[in-house]
């Protein structure tokens, strides 16, 4: 996936020096990518209370890499609640991840993300305010 949005990034709608350091963070983090079991779309609508265990996780969308890759979901989702480094922060310090590679990995999603602001999407709506917060 790295490797792809080394090539695709520049043709989205971020400005350059933010697509320029995302394809930075793609050509050195994707060929030392991890291999676990990664849900890049782990968030708080996607975790329900469960009967047979206390919840429940629908709509994983799977991959393997870092773990840290998977984080951005967390920082689109309940905006209003703090700020994009504290909730990036909370999750990290909360999962015993790497904060630096977090960052990264969450600034290069957002610039993925980044396109249309009339959208309805959390995902496309946030993404230049969490690009430029982790910047």
């Amino acid at each position: 996936m790295a490797a792809r949005w080394v090539r695709e990034l520049p043709e989205g709608d971020a400005p350059a020096e933010l697509v320029e350091q995302a394809v930075a963070y793609c050509a050195e983090l994707g060929p030392r990518a991890g291999d676990r079991l990664v849900n890049e779309d782990l968030h708080f609508g996607n975790v329900l209370r469960g009967e047979r265990e206390p919840w429940l996780v629908i709509d994983p969308k799977p991959l393997a890499g870092d773990p840290e890759f998977g984080l951005i979901a967390l920082l689109w989702n309940r905006w209003e609640e703090s700020s994009v480094p504290d909730r990036l922060a909370a999750v990290v310090d909360a999962a015993g991840l790497d904060h630096d590679l977090a960052r990264r990995w969450a600034f290069v999603r957002a610039v993925e993300n980044w396109s249309d602001p009339d959208s309805e999407d959390p995902a496309t709506l946030t993404a230049p305010a969490i690009a430029r917060a982790l910047a």
